[in-house]
């Protein structure tokens, strides 16, 4: 997670600049998150101020991602609401059975 302003972004679990993008994670990293974790150790890093027309470029297809895994999230949250009432409507059914 970052934190951003008219400052440099910082990051926020060791509230250092980002320095580099990790190609791989599509992640900006500080230097203690480059370095001081393993997950990182073989990925492909580029300088923050090299990355820009990079990350410009891929943007588009970043955001269709996005937008695909949202309506993804949407579509079965909708799922489940249906079937907890689907279940709901039964629980009460077998109640009024009983009584």
């Amino acid at each position: 997670m970052l934190i951003r302003s008219n400052n440099p972004i910082r990051c926020l679990e060791h509230n250092c600049v980002v320095s580099v993008y990790c190609e791989n994670d599509n992640k900006l990293l500080c230097s203690n998150c480059m370095l001081g974790k393993v997950e990182h150790k073989f990925h492909k890093m580029t300088p923050i101020d090299k990355c820009e027309p990079f990350l410009r470029e891929r943007l588009p297809k970043m955001c269709q991602s996005v937008e695909k895994e949202a309506k993804a999230i949407s579509d079965t949250s909708a799922l489940i609401l249906k079937n907890l009432i689907q279940e709901e409507t039964e629980a009460h059914k077998i109640l009024n059975s009983l009584t």
